[in-house]
């Protein structure tokens, strides 16, 4: 017999308690979270889950089935043209990945010109820094 019999958690392996435990997988809880979320002792948690595998089995229907809803909902916002949803959709699943290297052209000149000392008046330093651009 099982220590705790209050809530949903009466002892036994009722429909109540798997609809509870898929909807808690859904959102995310492990197992051991949803004996916790019941408040019952993580021994005694583990002894019903040994005894109903059915428990495990809507665990995993339950976090299978908060999976695919979150890919619709990505899926949903790739078809909007969400830029972050199809970034995020490429580097996961489709190996993508930000590179953080520069590539010039080869027509780029690079010249070695010196910093001009910028001076302390904010407008004439913006004019110095672009007459420097312009020359470079």
């Amino acid at each position: 017999m099982y220590k705790l019999s209050t809530g949903v958690f009466d002892g036994t392996c009722n429909i109540t308690l798997q609809e509870e435990v898929i909807k808690l997988a859904m959102c995310g809880l492990s197992l051991k979270e949803c004996g916790d979320y019941f408040g019952i002792d993580p021994d005694t948690w583990q002894e019903f889950c040994k005894d109903n595998p059915l428990t495990e089995e809507r665990h995993n229907t339950g976090r299978a089935r908060g999976i695919a809803l979150a890919g619709q909902k990505l899926m949903n916002e790739i078809k909007g043209g969400k830029i972050t949803a199809i970034m995020f959709y490429l580097k996961t699943q489709g190996n993508f990945e930000e590179k953080s290297t520069l590539r010039f052209e080869n027509s780029l000149k690079v010249t070695n010109l010196p910093i001009p000392p910028m001076p302390i008046d904010p407008v004439e330093a913006s004019k110095a820094y672009r007459q420097y651009i312009q020359d470079s």
